[in-house]
């Protein structure tokens, strides 16, 4: 049973089939199906109305953890752009409830696929024969670069943290091994003068 608190800002109280109580903190944090996903999680994972989904992190995201992963380990921001809505993922990767906590929506998570947010922008990436980047690629890539320079980011913010982390040396050694793809593309998000940038160097 679900019992909204008028007196409390959405708070809600949670009866078991035992009839015990329990207190959370808010409607965002009750897992809805028995796999940890949440409201939001929810609503990305069966594509019910992105603009809700936006209001919800906009208006609400300082109440919940956006970075809450399933037990399948994905995280909303991984839902969202593995079902192309990006318009939710844009406002995930720049949602800041701590200007000094940069990795708040845990944008580096590792799904049980082996896979994270960034992996999931680059599958939608074309490649000719020869293995290089198509330049007819699609509009979806050039559309969404900023949350692509986004999570390029944080792998590179980890390298500053970790130096071996090789996850995020993965992601850097492919956008130089296909820097004439990306660097047009990305060269704007990245500024020398900048604690970190992108130059893509020989």
């Amino acid at each position: 049973m679900l019992d909204i608190q008028t007196a409390s800002v959405l708070r809600y109280k949670y009866v078991d089939a035992y009839g015990n109580e329990e207190e959370e903190e808010n409607i965002f944090n009750l897992p809805l199906k028995s796999d940890g996903t949440n409201m939001l999680m929810y609503l990305c994972k069966n594509k019910i109305d992105e603009r809700l989904c936006i209001y919800i992190v906009e208006k609400y995201g300082h109440l919940f953890d956006l970075g809450t992963k399933n037990f399948q380990k994905e995280t909303a921001l991984i839902m969202s752009i593995k079902n192309e809505m990006y318009n939710l993922a844009r406002a995930i990767v720049y949602y800041r409830n701590d200007p000094n906590e940069y990795d708040y929506p845990n944008m580096g998570q590792i799904d049980i696929y082996g896979k994270s947010a960034l992996n999931y922008m680059l599958d939608k990436v074309n490649y000719d024969e020869t293995g290089e980047i198509d330049r007819n690629n699609k509009k979806i890539i050039e559309e969404n670069t900023d949350i692509i320079a986004e999570l390029l980011t944080y792998h590179l913010n980890e390298l500053y943290e970790d130096p071996v982390n090789e996850v995020s040396h993965t992601f850097i050694n492919y956008f130089c091994e296909h820097r004439n793809y990306w660097r047009p593309l990305l060269e704007g998000y990245f500024d020398e003068e900048d604690d970190i940038n992108m130059d893509f160097e020989e």
